[in-house]
Parts: C-alpha cells; structure tokens; sequence
C-alpha cells in the first residue's frame, strides 16, 4: 500500500482490517510535536469514531517520560445526571481510561488518584457518591485515592498530586492546544482516550 501521507495509511488499514476476525477495537497513536502533523491526525480520529474504535494517544513528557512509574492520575469528568451508571460511564466516555489505569496501576504496582474537577462546592457530595459508585462497580481498589477540587480545570491541575502519567479524557474533536497545555501543566505523561464503545468498565 502506497500513500503519500501516514494518515492515509492509518485510515486505509482502519477499514480494511474491520473485516478481520478479530478486528481491532483500539488504535494507539504518539502525539505529533507539530500542528501541521496534527491536522493530518484529525481525519484518523474522525474515522475511528465512525468505525467504533477506541482511540489511546499518548503524549510524552519531554523530560520527565514516565517518570518513576508509581503515580497514577486518573481524571473522571463527574456525570450528576439521574441515569444508570451504566448510561453515565458511556457518556463520560470512560470506560476504556478506567481499564486501562488500572491494568497500568497493576502493573507499576502503583498509587491511583481519581481526580474530578466541579464548578461549585453544591456539586461535592453527589460526586463523591458517583466515584464511590465507580469504586464499587468497576472494582477500583479501595487504596485508591479520590480529590474533588472546585474551580476551572486549568486552575485545578496546580492542586493535584505530581503523577507519572495522568489519564485524560480524549475531546470528540482533538484539540492541539489542549492536549499539548495539559503535558506542560502537569508535568508529566498523558494518555489521552476515547471509547470504541465495546468497552465496559463494569464486566
């Protein structure tokens, strides 16, 4: 297969592999240095969500790497709507970052915070019963750590603990800027994720 562009090539082997028997149900991407690499990514993304795969892209530190794989930090946007958990984790699209952290946590044999960030102090007890929900029915070890910090999200990053690499949410349309603000702000590796939508944090 010939293409003049990585992209291409992503997106080409993305469809044909769906007719695979055991097709693939996430692709793991680096995150590009570049703004021009990055408007090349933005049509792989678009064609991974359209074929219901999971999207993992990883953005290294420059210096810090993975730091001394022992601090895992995992953000959980707080979902307060009167839903099943089941429908409030697939709206959070979490399911795959709440996997992932803890095969990692696991396997660094390390500490996991649970970060969530709420706008007002009215908001602190009904998130916390949502990640104590989380806790209990994904199987998250009771030594993992929850912090509930109020404020605006870039604000918020100062208040939480130096982790080795942070788990983040991946944003329907990426955004360069984003993602390249939250490895500067945190100091460390992020793993950015979107669900396929055959994940569940719950099985």
């Amino acid at each position: 297969m010939r293409v003049e562009q990585e992209s291409e090539g992503i997106i080409a082997a993305l469809q044909a592999l769906q007719s695979a028997f055991f097709r693939p149900n996430i692709l793991f991407l680096r995150f590009p240095n570049e703004p021009s690499d990055w408007e090349q990514l933005l049509p792989v993304f678009k064609e991974a969500k359209q074929l219901k795969v999971g999207v993992m892209l990883l953005g290294l530190h420059p210096s810090a790497g993975l730091g001394r794989m022992e601090v895992i930090n995992l953000w959980i946007r707080p979902q307060l709507d009167d839903l099943p958990i089941m429908e409030r984790l697939e709206k959070g699209n979490t399911d795959l970052a709440i996997l992932m952290s803890l095969r990692l946590a696991k396997a660094w044999k390390g500490e996991l915070n649970i970060i969530s960030v709420i706008d007002k102090e009215e908001d602190r007890q009904e998130t916390e019963n949502y990640i104590n929900s989380l806790k209990d029915l994904c199987r998250i070890p009771r030594t993992a750590k929850s912090l509930i910090i109020v404020g605006k999200f870039p604000d918020c990053i100062k208040q939480t603990p130096q982790g080795d690499i942070d788990f983040i949410g991946l944003q329907s349309i990426p955004d360069f800027q984003f993602v390249h603000q939250m490895i500067d702000m945190t100091g460390s590796s992020c793993l950015f994720m979107s669900d396929s939508g055959s994940e569940s944090a719950l099985a």
